[in-house]
């Protein structure tokens, strides 16, 4: 199999991949899968966890979402990684909302 970041797979209007970091742990295990539906943007409430491609990278990265005054920030559970202030979701590749995830015992 190839190396490299995260496979995803659409399987209709749901899509998984397996988390790649520790960026959200302990709410989500490094390696769970992660269950995504692509939800409209402007459903998203706080709290809400979504996936997307930071800056162009292949990996995907979850992130929690706050609002704060005129912006979105999108922090992790894990403070050793990066919070990414935004104005709006465009400005990100968004994927959509985590809904489920499933770790491996």
């Amino acid at each position: 199999s190839s190396g490299g970041g995260s496979k995803i797979n659409s399987q209709g209007d749901m899509v998984n991949f397996f988390l790649g970091d520790t960026s959200m742990s302990p709410t989500i295990p490094v390696h769970s899968l992660i269950y995504i539906l692509p939800t409209k943007m402007e459903l998203l409430k706080e709290r809400d966890i979504i996936a997307f491609y930071p800056n162009n990278r292949k990996q995907a990265t979850l992130r929690k979402i706050f609002y704060s005054n005129d912006k979105i920030l999108l922090v992790p559970e894990d403070k050793g990684y990066q919070i990414y202030i935004i104005k709006n979701f465009e400005e990100i590749d968004y994927i959509g909302k985590v809904v489920s995830y499933k770790v491996d015992v």
